[in-house]
């Protein structure tokens, strides 16, 4: 059930889903028979007989010409639908995410607590309720995630710094890597021909 308490805080959710998507594409008849898309009005209408009748003209003619210009009418059929249902979705989703963000609705976890208090929304842990808005949450989220990345980059920066300083005090010392190799390599032959010996 994700971020509700029990079943009625869930179903209450779900009313208010529906009440948003009634709002964003109508209500329809219970009795479905014979009712057109929400999509539908007086221009797509001339342009789905219009794509019939260039359909009925290929099926008789079966020319290329017509076959193309059936395609035409297809695509540019498919286009108004397309249009018309993505803008309704993007209204529904629009209008049930704005619900859902003033419900104080997600609850909080002791990390996310925590997070509440870094980011200054609250003073301590004590102050943050039980449940916050989805906004609240996302926002404190995005913020924590900028700091992070900010700490990150300024721990690489002085990485960076700290292996260059590093590098050229062991230059000016007169130590490298192929020295560190040659005297590994050459402890490596001394221990292999003390053992030798000793056998």
């Amino acid at each position: 059930m994700g971020n509700f308490e029990n079943t009625e805080e869930h179903y209450e959710h779900i009313k208010r889903s529906h009440l948003a998507a009634e709002e964003a594409l109508g209500k329809c008849d219970e009795n479905h028979k014979g009712i057109k898309p929400y999509w539908w009005d007086e221009e797509i209408e001339r342009e789905i007989k219009d794509k019939r009748r260039k359909y009925q003209t290929f099926l008789t003619t079966k020319t290329e010409n017509d076959k193309t210009l059936y395609k035409e009418a297809q695509a540019k059929m498919n286009h108004i639908s397309n249009f018309f249902v993505k803008t309704h979705r993007l209204k529904l989703n629009t209008l049930v995410r704005f619900e859902h963000s003033l419900e104080s609705s997600h609850k909080v976890n002791n990390l996310e607590k925590k997070f509440l208090v870094w980011t200054g929304k609250y003073k301590n842990v004590a102050e943050v309720p039980p449940y916050v808005t989805q906004s609240t949450m996302e926002r404190c989220r995005n913020r924590m995630r900028i700091k992070i990345a900010n700490y990150m980059m300024a721990a690489t920066a002085l990485g960076c710094v700290l292996m260059v300083y590093l590098g050229k005090r062991d230059a000016k010392r007169g130590i490298t890597l192929s020295q560190e190799n040659k005297d590994w390599h050459a402890k490596i032959k001394a221990e292999h021909e003390a053992k030798k010996d000793s056998a």
